[in-house]
């Protein structure tokens, strides 16, 4: 009867302190947090009542990423910007190809740095004192740390197995295309090996437009996430960020 009193204190005591890092991770990351990386965008001199030609290609499974291209037309007609079906009558073109969404969960243990060996000690030392708050012999309290390491081995897996701290992280691939009204030189270098030799290929020419490339990377943080949890922020922040370049 003593050894299950000891295993009941040490339960309610097991609840503050070792589910500490999941709860801690949990609370903190309740809500989904939205964040995204630009590099090198570089300032374009547009304005509205200029043409726009946009083309945005989701390449991954999430369906719901489709609707960003709509959302983009609709939030530069919004700015004044007029919208064209022709890229050949557009004054910019914005395309964009949703590429790769990748998923990361991390143990809440991981979260906080909390190990183990860690773990087992602290429940030891718990299981201890609930041993000598209950019968204060040696016996007990003995008991109570052999009870306390082995139950908080296993609630640090169960928490680990509860809480996870969830990334989804979402990278697409961006065009700008500006038309000039004068032609552009432009210059492209290739490498072709044949066999042990590589040949180099200069190609020379004149374009209207000039191109920009570059990356967003956006990313999606919560305790447990889901897709379903960070969908509609996410489709708002891709569409906001194509939606702000010019």
């Amino acid at each position: 009867m003593r050894i299950k009193k000891i295993i009941c204190v040490y339960m309610m005591c097991l609840f503050f302190l070792g589910g500490c890092a999941g709860l801690e991770v949990a609370m903190e990351n309740s809500k989904v947090q939205v964040v995204s990386n630009l590099d090198n965008v570089p300032f374009f001199d547009s304005h509205p009542g200029q043409k726009v030609f946009i083309d945005i290609k989701n390449f991954s499974n999430y369906k719901e990423l489709d609707q960003i291209n709509n959302l983009v037309i609709q939030k530069y007609q919004k700015r004044g910007f007029k919208i064209v079906n022709d890229p050949n009558m557009a004054d910019w073109v914005v395309q964009a190809k949703i590429v790769n969404i990748t998923k990361n969960d991390i143990p809440a243990r991981e979260v906080k740095g909390v190990d183990s060996a860690g773990a087992a000690i602290t429940g030891g030392g718990v299981g201890a004192m609930a041993g000598g708050m209950l019968g204060g012999n040696s016996r007990d309290v003995l008991a109570g740390a052999l009870i306390g390491g082995i139950l908080s081995g296993a609630s640090s897996l169960t928490v680990d197995s509860w809480v996870k701290l969830g990334y989804l992280t979402i990278v697409t691939d961006i065009q700008v295309k500006e038309r000039k009204r004068v032609k552009v030189q432009t210059q492209i270098t290739s490498t072709q090996k044949v066999g042990n030799v590589e040949q180099k290929y200069r190609m020379q020419g004149s374009t209207n437009w000039i191109k920009y490339r570059f990356q967003a990377l956006t990313r999606a943080k919560k305790a447990n996430l889901k897709w379903k949890d960070c969908r509609d922020a996410m489709v708002d922040e891709i569409s906001r960020i194509l939606a702000s370049l010019l």
